[in-house]
C-alpha cells in the first residue's frame, strides 16, 4: 500500500460499499479521512468508527459545498457514550 501518512483524502459515497472499504484501508495506512454520504447515519457510523482522524459530512452536497467542508475540516463527532473520549 501506498505511504500515505500525513495525506488526506475525500471518498464521495464514503458511508457503504467499496466507499466504505476505501476510507478504512486509507485509515489504517495513516491518512485522514473525509467521509462524504448522503446517508448521514452510516456516515457518522464509520466516522466513529475510523476515530479521530475521519470526518464526514452528509446530504446532497455540491462541489462548492464539498470543497468548503474540505477546506473548513469540521471537528471530530463526539464519541458515544461506550466510546471513551479521544486523547487529543
Amino acid at each position: 500500500m501506498i505511504d500515505l501518512r500525513q495525506k488526506s483524502i475525500v471518498v464521495t459515497g464514503g458511508a457503504s460499499g467499496i466507499g466504505a472499504a476505501i476510507c478504512t484501508a486509507a485509515c489504517e495506512e495513516g491518512a485522514a479521512v473525509g467521509i462524504i454520504d448522503i446517508d448521514g447515519d452510516a456516515a457518522v457510523s464509520l466516522c466513529r468508527k475510523l476515530g479521530p482522524r475521519a470526518w464526514c459530512a452528509s446530504g446532497l452536497l455540491s462541489s462548492s459545498l464539498i470543497a468548503r467542508s474540505i477546506y473548513l475540516r469540521p471537528p471530530p463527532i463526539p464519541p458515544t457514550p461506550s466510546t471513551p473520549p479521544s486523547p487529543l
